[in-house]
């Protein structure tokens, strides 16, 4: 009896672990962050919750997908909406079924766009400037970043959702920027870094 107590736990602890996510996913769009997955062949679970947290600690329920989740004979993809996350600081999700416990993890910065569709965010640690913009707004952005006499630093044109400009000084330094994007809309200021 005791041999039979032990082989059946051990089953129930390696039907515990033998939940596979086959993708993962964060993405960011406008405002909206979508967490998409795909449960693997073969494995299924129950009540699977989409968590969310700004600190990695404390995990509030999104959405509860009740019931069955995966399929014993093929890949089940999902995705969830978050229409309101938090701007300005990373966003941690994860995934939690009531068979299985915790299936995927995922963070992601959210920032607060600018009304054009960009964020700024300057390191002077590093000597660094980045540059976050909104591919929705407009797929095509160019940067140009001039000193305080008005002698041109750099030209970019940049088709990624980060740019990050390294200063070769470690001193702090004030440069006026020039930003547009492809329908000829231009926004400009002053960053020190």
């Amino acid at each position: 009896m005791f041999r039979i107590l032990v082989i059946f736990l051990l089953s129930s602890i390696s039907l515990r672990a033998q939940i596979t996510l086959t993708q993962c996913d964060l993405t960011q769009t406008g405002s909206t962050t979508t967490i998409s997955w795909t449960i693997a062949p073969g494995n299924t679970c129950e009540d699977l919750e989409v968590q969310h947290s700004t600190d990695s600690v404390n995990f509030t329920l999104l959405y509860l997908y009740g019931g069955v989740c995966g399929n014993a004979n093929f890949s089940q993809s999902y995705s969830f909406e978050h229409t309101n996350p938090v701007c300005g600081k990373t966003n941690y999700y994860r995934l939690v079924t009531r068979t299985h416990g915790r299936i995927g993890n995922k963070s992601l910065f959210v920032p607060c766009y600018q009304a054009g569709g960009f964020l700024f965010t300057t390191s002077p640690q590093s000597n660094q400037l980045m540059l976050t913009l909104n591919l929705s707004v407009s797929p095509v952005w160019n940067l140009e970043l001039y000193d305080l006499s008005g002698k041109l630093i750099g030209r970019y044109a940049i088709q990624e959702s980060q740019f990050t400009f390294t200063q070769a000084e470690n001193a702090l330094r004030t440069y006026v920027y020039r930003l547009s994007d492809e329908f000829n809309h231009t926004y400009t200021g002053k960053l020190i870094f």
